[in-house]
C-alpha cells in the first residue's frame, strides 16, 4: 500500500479563499416616501426617493421609477441635498411614459446611511384614485473596488388621490320685513 504525505497546506488555502471571497452581508435598498395628509385631484403633491445601505458602503446606483401618467404627472425633479454629486445620468422623466431615470454616483469614501437622498419628485394629482410610485430595473453597487451589487427589493409607495370639494356656497342673505 503506497502511502503519500499530504500537505495541509492547499486545503487550509481553499478555505481561506471561500473565507474571503467577496459575498456581500448587505441588502441595499431604495424606499419612496410622501408628503402627509391627504391628497387631492389638482394638488402638488412631493415624494422623496432614499436609499438605506443597511450598513454597505456604497458609491452608485440607478433605477427607473414608474408612475400612472393618467393619475399623476411629474412636474419637477430635484437633487438637492442628494447623497449624490456626480450624474452618470441626470435625473430625467417623461410623463408620456410614465418613468424616471437617473444614474448617480458618489466619490470615495462612498455613502454609508438609512436614509440618503436621492431626488426629490413633484407630482400634480390629476384625477381620482390609487398612484403607486414603485421603483424597477434598481441597482446599488457597494464601495468595495468590485462594484459588487448590494441591492435588495425596495418599498414603493401609492398616493391615493381624493376628489377635491369644492368651497361651500355662501348662502344669500334673506330679505328682512322691516
Amino acid at each position: 500500500m503506497l502511502h503519500k504525505n499530504i500537505s495541509p497546506l492547499p486545503i487550509l488555502l481553499a478555505g481561506v479563499l471561500v473565507f474571503l471571497s467577496p459575498v456581500s452581508l448587505y441588502a441595499a435598498n431604495f424606499f419612496v416616501t410622501q408628503d402627509s395628509g391627504a391628497k387631492k385631484t389638482g394638488d402638488t403633491i412631493r415624494a422623496t426617493l432614499y436609499i438605506d445601505t443597511t450598513g454597505a458602503n456604497i458609491n452608485n446606483a440607478e433605477a427607473v421609477v414608474s408612475f400612472p401618467q393618467n393619475l399623476v404627472q411629474v412636474q419637477s425633479l430635484s437633487t438637492f441635498g442628494s447623497i449624490f454629486s456626480l450624474w452618470i445620468e441626470q435625473p430625467s422623466f417623461s410623463n408620456q411614459n410614465g418613468t424616471i431615470t437617473f444614474s448617480g454616483g458618489v466619490p470615495n469614501p462612498g455613502f454609508t446611511g438609512s436614509r440618503g437622498k436621492v431626488i426629490e419628485i413633484t407630482f400634480k394629482a390629476l384625477t381620482v384614485g390609487d398612484a403607486p410610485v414603485t421603483v424597477s430595473s434598481a441597482s446599488i453597487l457597494a464601495n468595495d473596488g468590485l462594484g459588487t451589487d448590494v441591492t435588495s427589493p425596495p418599498s414603493n409607495t401609492v398616493i391615493s388621490i381624493q376628489e377635491k370639494t369644492p368651497p361651500p356656497v355662501p348662502e344669500a342673505p334673506q330679505p328682512t320685513n322691516d
